[in-house]
C-alpha cells in the first residue's frame, strides 16, 4: 500500500498542475480516442503538492542549481541511500 501511494502521488504532482493551468482539448491528431481519457494541454510546466494543513500548492519548474555542485557540502553521515541517484551522478 505504502507504494501505491506513493507513486499515485508522483501522478498527482504531474497531472493537477496541468489540471489548474491548462485547458481540456480534444484528442491531439492521430491518436484513437476510446473516449475515456481527458486531453489537456497547458503552456504550464509545474508540479502540485498537497499538505493535510494548507492544501493545494502549485510550483512552476525553473531553471536549478546543479545538485552534484552541492555534495562537497554534505557530510558522509548525511548520505543516504538516496545521495548517489540524486545527487552523486551526472
Amino acid at each position: 500500500m505504502p507504494t501505491i501511494v506513493h507513486e499515485t502521488y508522483h501522478a498527482y504532482t504531474d497531472i493537477y498542475g496541468l489540471i489548474h493551468h491548462g485547458k481540456v482539448i480534444k484528442a491531439p491528431e492521430g491518436v484513437v480516442d476510446s473516449g475515456d481519457k481527458v486531453w489537456i494541454r497547458s503552456p504550464f510546466k509545474g508540479y502540485a503538492f498537497y499538505f493535510l494543513d494548507s492544501g493545494h500548492h502549485v510550483v512552476e519548474i525553473t531553471p536549478t542549481y546543479p545538485a552534484k555542485e552541492l555534495s562537497s557540502q554534505i557530510t558522509g553521515e548525511l548520505r543516504t541511500m538516496r545521495f548517489e541517484p540524486y545527487i552523486g551522478t551526472s
